[in-house]
C-alpha cells in the first residue's frame, strides 16, 4: 500500500488523466432560457460541459465556482453537485437526463426556462470514467475548466466554424 501512495503522490495531474478512459452515450443539450438553470446531483460519473452559445456560471457544491463563455468547457471530475445557471439568482432544478446513464443516438435538447428566448446552449455528458488506480479521486480539482480564449486545446477542439454548426436545436 505504501507503495502505491508515493506513485500517486510523484504524478502530475497530467499523469492522471492520461491514465483516465471515459464512456458514455449520455449527451444531450441544453438549452437555457433567461433566469433558468440547472443542477447535477452527486455521483460516480463524470460531466462535461461545453457552452455553445452564450454564456452560464458553474457552481460546484465544493465552492469551486466559474464563468463559462461560448466556447469554454467545464469537466466535473469529482463527481459532487455542481449547478450550471444564465445568473447567480437562477433557480435551478434537477436535470433528469443527466441524472442516469442512457444510451441515445442523436443527442436531445432539453429547453428549461419560460421564455423562449434561449441565452445558453450547453453540450452535456455524462460519462463512466475508469479510474487508473492509483487515483484517490478526492484529492483532484473538483472542476477543470478549459478556456477558448486562453488557447486550450480541450477548448480548441470547439472552433467557432463548428459552434456555428451546432445551430439552436
Amino acid at each position: 500500500m505504501p507503495r502505491i501512495a508515493s506513485i500517486a503522490d510523484t504524478r502530475t495531474l497530467s499523469d492522471l488523466l492520461s491514465g483516465l478512459e471515459l464512456r458514455g452515450q449520455s449527451w444531450c443539450y441544453t438549452n437555457l432560457g433567461p433566469h433558468a438553470g440547472f443542477s447535477v446531483p452527486p455521483g460516480e460519473a463524470v460531466l462535461f460541459h461545453a457552452v455553445l452559445h452564450g454564456s452560464a456560471r458553474i457552481a460546484c457544491a465544493s465552492g469551486e465556482v466559474a464563468v463559462l463563455e461560448k466556447g469554454d468547457v467545464a469537466v466535473v471530475l469529482s463527481g459532487e453537485a455542481h449547478a450550471l445557471r444564465t445568473s447567480p439568482e437562477s433557480e435551478a432544478s434537477t436535470h433528469e437526463f443527466l441524472r442516469e446513464d442512457r444510451a441515445v443516438d442523436i443527442p436531445p435538447t432539453v429547453m428549461l426556462g419560460n421564455s423562449g428566448t434561449v441565452c445558453a446552449r450547453v453540450l452535456s455528458g455524462r460519462l463512466r470514467p475508469n479510474w487508473p488506480g492509483e487515483v484517490c479521486r478526492s484529492t483532484l480539482p473538483p472542476l477543470l475548466r478549459f478556456r477558448q480564449e486562453d488557447g486550450d486545446p480541450v477548448a480548441a477542439l470547439l472552433r467557432p466554424e463548428a459552434l456555428a454548426l451546432s445551430g439552436m436545436g
